[in-house]
């Protein structure tokens, strides 16, 4: 055991069906891509409701 951190050795993780780890590991980038793009859509959606509402209140208030 390395530092004795008592971490067990990982050999292989792979998604059902995908044998090939090379296979696995650029579908899980391709994943993570897809997760951080639809992440940052949701957020500038926030960003823009938020700024509609704001600008419905300021016409409202005056």
């Amino acid at each position: 055991m390395a530092l004795g951190l008592h971490i067990p050795y990982v050999q292989y993780i792979g998604i059902a069906g995908v044998q090939n780890p090379v296979l696995v590991f650029v579908l899980c980038i391709l994943a993570g891509i897809a997760l951080f793009a639809l992440g940052y859509s949701c957020w500038k959606l926030l960003v823009g409701y938020v700024k509609s509402v704001s600008r419905v209140k300021r016409t409202l208030d005056a």
